[in-house]
């Protein structure tokens, strides 16, 4: 039995044929899904503390870190994916991070490559279904640290 949401995630993406098979791959691959994840936490604290300072110290300081590390990676990699020269479960786990905090794209207008990363990821069949979807969750994180 599977209990934890990122062990779960990698068996699907495994399953999915969405996980690298080569080594190096996979490890840059969980550091960028962990990353992912830290950025997450910061956000939800930032969020739910409703505390000024905790949120400017989220917007100001850690969000621009970890953008500035994603973009860095992404160019590394072509810009296209951040892993290897397909879609990851890596890059579907960036793309969603950048959808729940920003929905829109005026906020990534300091990181050209991740904008057209999210950008180019929209554009798949079934990315394109969900970003038009009424249903799909809205991004609300960076809508409460304005």
């Amino acid at each position: 039995m599977l209990a934890q949401s990122h062990a779960i995630a990698r068996y699907l993406a495994t399953v999915a044929n969405l996980y690298p098979s080569n080594a190096e791959h996979a490890a840059v691959s969980d550091s960028i899904v962990d990353a992912v994840n830290d950025v997450k936490s910061a956000g939800y604290d930032a969020y739910y503390k409703k505390d000024a300072a905790v949120m400017a110290a989220f917007k100001e300081t850690k969000l621009p870190y970890f953008l500035g590390k994603f973009e860095t990676m992404l160019k590394n990699n072509g810009g296209n994916f951040f892993v290897g020269a397909a879609v990851t479960w890596t890059d579907l786990a960036v793309f969603e991070l950048l959808e729940e905090m920003f929905g829109l794209s005026g906020e990534l207008a300091a990181y050209p490559t991740l904008k057209a990363f999210k950008a180019n990821m929209e554009q798949r069949p079934n990315l394109k279904d969900y970003v038009v979807a009424a249903d799909r969750p809205k991004a609300y994180v960076l809508a409460a640290l304005k």
